[in-house]
């Protein structure tokens, strides 16, 4: 199954109804703010998917599959996002230029692939709760 870049799918629900409720994590991680500040995350997890380990593990209670911490979405599958754009998830630069200091901001663009993968590899469009 291919996944948009560094996102985490993950359900403990029944197979027939296990995309009808999703649950959707945008990790946070905080606007770069100026060219040193956005140069310096770039070579960090917050500004990079390259070092990223190949499986991550859903750790907030919100993703928690134990019913007893999670009874409002424990049956539900599961979608993480890691941050590593520098733009809170809102840019949409293909391209690195001069006035983004030859840095890509495209955090948007992948939200908007991530969602585009789940309704048609996962039947995001039949969910009744998202």
């Amino acid at each position: 199954i291919r996944r948009p870049p560094g996102s985490t799918l993950s359900s403990s629900s029944a197979a027939s109804d296990v995309y009808k409720r999703q649950v959707f994590w945008l990790e946070g991680g905080g606007l770069c703010s100026h060219e040193d500040d956005c140069k310096q995350r770039a070579g960090t997890d917050l500004g990079s998917s390259a070092n990223w380990p190949s499986t991550m593990q859903l750790t907030e209670i919100v993703q928690s599959s134990d019913h007893d911490l999670n009874p409002s979405f424990s049956t539900a599958t599961m979608v993480f996002l890691p941050y590593c754009t520098g733009d809170v998830h809102a840019g949409t630069r293909r391209n690195a230029s001069q006035d983004t200091w030859g840095l890509h901001f495209s955090g948007h663009l992948m939200v908007q692939a991530m969602v585009q993968q789940l309704k048609t590899s996962f039947a995001l469009a039949n969910a009744v709760l998202v």
